[in-house]
């Protein structure tokens, strides 16, 4: 009996996926596969085509429980590599924006306070007075109010300050994800 299936999500999950399908006891086989990467989004379509045998006048009313044995390693860690290793080629960064963006001065010119948003990322800065729109990875918005310590920021109609080596993450009291692995942690001024 022949079935499609598809699925969107992460390198991992798709992974997961295919072991679990792979790993299970039953009558079936994946006789194609196309894994497409989304963009740059860091997400995949998956579409499988799959066959199955149903064997009539079988009384069983729950599914095999016995593990297949085709997989080369019994351990889902092995698997791992497929998707750590970036096999599409894909430049996806896994680190949040919203934190590696910051409001990292605060100087005058003209004798107006000038807020400076620095993208970690990007290594790009923006100098903005009161009143100036800015459009960053992180966010889109309006300089509010500049101060000697913070600044006063409006976006989709939310206003909140943000202090001087704050990210924006942080002044939203945004939680960074406890396995983000970053490589800018612990570099000057962040």
């Amino acid at each position: 009996m022949p079935f499609n299936i598809r699925a969107r999500g992460k390198l991992s999950q798709i992974t997961t996926a295919l072991y679990n399908f792979e790993k299970s006891g039953q009558l079936h086989q994946m006789t194609s596969l196309r894994i497409i990467p989304i963009g740059s989004s860091g997400q995949f379509e998956m579409a499988a085509s799959v066959e199955t045998v149903l064997l009539p006048g079988n009384g069983r009313k729950t599914l095999s429980r016995r593990p297949s044995t085709v997989l080369v390693s019994d351990s889902r860690g092995d698997y791992d590599v497929i998707a750590d290793e970036n096999i599409f080629g894909i430049g996806v960064d896994p680190r949040d924006p919203m934190h590696h963006t910051i409001l990292s001065a605060v100087t005058y010119r003209n004798g107006q306070p000038t807020a400076w948003i620095t993208e970690l990322m990007d290594d790009e800065v923006h100098k903005l007075a009161s009143g100036e729109e800015f459009d960053t990875t992180a966010l889109a918005g309006r300089i509010v109010s500049v101060s000697e310590e913070s600044a006063v920021i409006e976006s989709f109609g939310e206003k909140f300050e943000i202090e001087i080596g704050e990210s924006f993450g942080e002044a939203l009291g945004i939680e960074i994800p406890r396995d983000a692995g970053d490589p800018l942690d612990g570099a000057p001024g962040v």
